[in-house]
C-alpha cells in the first residue's frame, strides 16, 4: 500500500486521528484489539498514537491523589475494586496509595473475594464511562508520559 492510500484510513472529514480514536474507544475491548492489530499493519506510528489516546481502566495508574478523590466521589470502592480485580498489581498499588485507610481496607477485602468475570467487565465499563465523563469536564487529566508536567 502506498503512503497516500495508507494515510486515508486515518483521515476523516471530522477530526482524523481524534475521530478514529473516539470510534475505537466506543468499541468493546476485544474489538478494539482486533481493530488496532489490523491498523498496526497499515500504519504502526499512527496506531501507536491512537493507542496512547485511548481511555481504559488501567489509566487510573496515572491519577493523582486529587483525581482518585474525584473518581471515588462518583463510584463506590466496591465498584472500583471489582473493576481492578484482574488488572496488574502496580495499578492496584498506585490506587491504594491514594485511598484512605478505611477505603484501603474495603478495597483489599473486595480484591480477595471471588467474582464472575462478567461482573468485573461490567464494572470496568462503568468506571471507564465515568473516567471519560470526568475527562470531558476537565476533572481529570491522563498524563501517560513520565516526567511530563501540566503547564
Amino acid at each position: 500500500m502506498n503512503s497516500s492510500n495508507k494515510n486515508k484510513i486515518f483521515r476523516t472529514p471530522h477530526g482524523g486521528t481524534n475521530a478514529v480514536t473516539e470510534l475505537i474507544n466506543s468499541l468493546p475491548l476485544d474489538e478494539q484489539k482486533k481493530m488496532l492489530s489490523k491498523m498496526k499493519e497499515i500504519d504502526p506510528d499512527r496506531t501507536e498514537l491512537i493507542e496512547a489516546m485511548l481511555v481504559g481502566i488501567d489509566d487510573v495508574e496515572f491519577f493523582t491523589q486529587e483525581m482518585v478523590r474525584e473518581l471515588t466521589s462518583k463510584v463506590s470502592i466496591e465498584l472500583l475494586a471489582t473493576a481492578l480485580k484482574n488488572r496488574p498489581q502496580r495499578i492496584k498499588d498506585h490506587l491504594m496509595n491514594h485511598l484512605s485507610k478505611n477505603n484501603q481496607r474495603d478495597f483489599q477485602e473486595m480484591q480477595q473475594s471471588k467474582m464472575l468475570l462478567s461482573k468485573v467487565i461490567d464494572a470496568q465499563i462503568k468506571i471507564v464511562g465515568i473516567i471519560k465523563e470526568l475527562l470531558s469536564k476537565g476533572k481529570v487529566v491522563i498524563n501517560k508520559k513520565n516526567g511530563d508536567e501540566l503547564v
